[in-house]
């Protein structure tokens, strides 16, 4: 073979060689450098929040989804204490929890009731007397509300407001709204021993609405037009009884943070005070200004 032949043989190996090495079919390349083989895995916020809280927190947790498609949000309902706890337990990042707080409270009390975690004040809520729309029942005094929870009132006749057994409906457990009527109305006495005990609000309102003879307690997040509340003592639950503190049964929905909480949780807060999660603050509660 001819000198000639022997180095355009040469050649011709070399190129193939590198032609070999150079080349890799699109879906061989993203195998080797992993490009678009896996999702994009979402952002885990895992919210607790006490039954008060938890409309706002549904809310919230869709309208925040619906505009972060990469975050996911689990929200845990159950009671203020517990939804606390979760969070200082680390099994939960943030909470919505209602408490019975000063009403001049500074945000140094609050963190140093809620320390290590960082505790802000969202809005104040009110615990709403219902009895179903048309019910002939539009206020009780102090007396009355006692009397009447304690069992010791038989039939409406004797309120002026109708006829039949009053049936008792309030929360299976001891929420901070309960606590907080419980303190303000019965005191030491105990409750009536046929009261209907609920797992939640919302249970309760579907009960008041369709038993005629009903009257419950529940956070006013929960009011629909399938109920009315009635006045206490001469006090209506309007925004601006409740805004001039004289509506006798309020208490604070305050945010609690863990302090190794994700990022996402700066946006949850952020959501809370502007814009569109503002909006859901003025409608379910009276927001702090």
């Amino acid at each position: 073979m001819s000198i000639y032949r022997r180095l355009g043989l040469a050649l011709a190996l070399l190129l193939l060689s590198v032609g070999c090495q150079t080349f890799v079919p699109p879906d061989r390349e993203q195998m080797q450098t992993g490009a678009e083989t896996q999702p994009e895995e979402a952002a885990l916020l895992r919210v607790a929040t006490c039954w008060a809280g938890l409309p706002l927190a549904e809310q919230a947790a869709s309208a925040l989804m619906e505009s972060n498609h990469s975050l996911s949000i689990d929200v845990i309902p159950t009671t203020s204490a517990l939804a606390e706890q979760l969070v200082r337990e680390g099994a939960a990042d943030i909470a919505l929890v209602v408490a019975n707080l000063p009403p001049n409270i500074q945000q140094q009390g609050l963190d140093q009731r809620y320390a290590p975690l960082s505790a802000r004040l969202l809005a104040l809520d009110a615990v709403a007397v219902i009895v179903p729309k048309d019910a002939p029942l539009t206020d009780l005094s102090q007396e009355q509300m006692t009397r009447l929870f304690a069992g010791r009132v038989v039939d409406w006749s004797e309120l002026n407001a109708g006829s039949g057994q009053p049936e008792i409906v309030v929360p299976q457990t001891a929420t901070t709204g309960r606590a907080l009527f419980e303190q303000a109305y019965l005191s030491d006495q105990p409750l009536s021993t046929t009261a209907l005990l609920m797992p939640h609000d919302q249970g309760i309102v579907d009960y008041v609405a369709e038993h005629p003879n009903a009257i419950g307690y529940v956070s006013a997040a929960y009011l629909d037009e399938r109920v009315k509340t009635i006045r206490i003592d001469g006090h209506a639950l309007t925004r601006r009884e409740i805004t001039n503190r004289s509506y006798p049964l309020l208490s604070w929905l305050v945010l609690l943070t863990a302090p190794d909480a994700p990022q996402e949780a700066t946006l949850w807060q952020s959501f809370l005070v502007t814009g569109q999660g503002r909006g859901l603050l003025e409608k379910l509660y009276v927001p702090v200004r």
